[in-house]
């Protein structure tokens, strides 16, 4: 049949066109397709086969490569990124919106009295309430924020060209989504809510660290004015719940 190469260079009707599958160890990988102008000699064709069989490796190789590198940047009980992970790609947000003038907003939340949920329902139940509050925090967010668990039942989501106005509107959101999901160990009901904090790059900040260090103050903010809140640290320091605007009162650290 009559067939158009249309290519980078020039467009040509094909005289021969060749499908390989490129395969290794018996698993096909993907499909090498070449077409000419001209007939392949026998010469080109053993060229061709030689290198089949070394692009079935190299592509191997690299899917073996990006399977590893994907294992490495996530968390395997929740799947969301690690924290080694996250703090690359905050550091890399931080610093273009430092370069571009733009906003960047963090939100770090953890689960209200989680050890109470462990101690009392088990550790099994537990993690399976790590793996919900992920799966329905997932749902709230943008497509471009950045997920990460930063520790233990504590997450952070990185959230490149939002403000503080963005980024806590998304945290309420999420922590009534949270509050909302009906959590369950069998029979028992189990009651889980969170508390965030939010924070925006400031043209103040040295580094990603300060953005960090600033979430983290309005978090334990929210915990210390109550729990299953959201908190935003306002520019002078004082710390305010976005749903109604009152001062917090940020006391000493609060565990959790």
């Amino acid at each position: 049949p009559d067939m158009m190469i249309e290519g980078v260079v020039a467009d040509f009707k094909p005289s021969q066109v060749l499908v390989f599958p490129i395969a290794f160890e018996e698993t096909t990988l993907g499909t090498l397709v070449i077409a000419s102008d001209k007939l392949f000699g026998k010469d080109a064709m053993w060229l061709l086969r030689i290198f089949q069989q070394g692009m079935g490796l190299a592509l191997n190789n690299a899917l073996t490569h990006d399977r590893l590198q994907q294992i490495a940047s996530r968390d395997p009980l929740t799947s969301l990124y690690n924290r080694r992970f996250g703090m690359d790609r905050l550091k890399i947000e931080f610093e273009q919106a430092a370069r571009h003038h733009g906003p960047v907003g963090v939100i770090m939340f953890d689960i209200d009295f989680f050890k109470k949920i462990n101690d009392t329902y088990g550790h099994l139940a537990g993690d399976q309430v790590l793996v919900e509050v992920a799966a329905v925090t997932r749902k709230v967010l943008r497509d471009t924020d950045v997920f990460i668990r930063y520790g233990g039942e504590e997450f952070l989501i990185v959230m490149p060209g939002a403000g503080c106005e963005v980024a806590a509107t998304v945290a309420e959101r999420l922590r009534a989504a949270i509050e909302g999901y009906s959590f369950s160990d069998g029979e028992h009901v189990i009651p889980v809510t969170v508390s965030c904090g939010v924070a925006e790059h400031s043209v103040v900040m040295k580094s990603s660290e300060d953005l960090l260090r600033r979430a983290d103050d309005a978090l334990y903010a929210a915990k210390a004015g109550g729990r299953n809140r959201v908190v935003t640290l306002a520019q002078g320091g004082k710390a305010q719940s976005p749903a109604t605007d009152e001062v917090v009162p940020q006391g000493d650290l609060v565990p959790a």
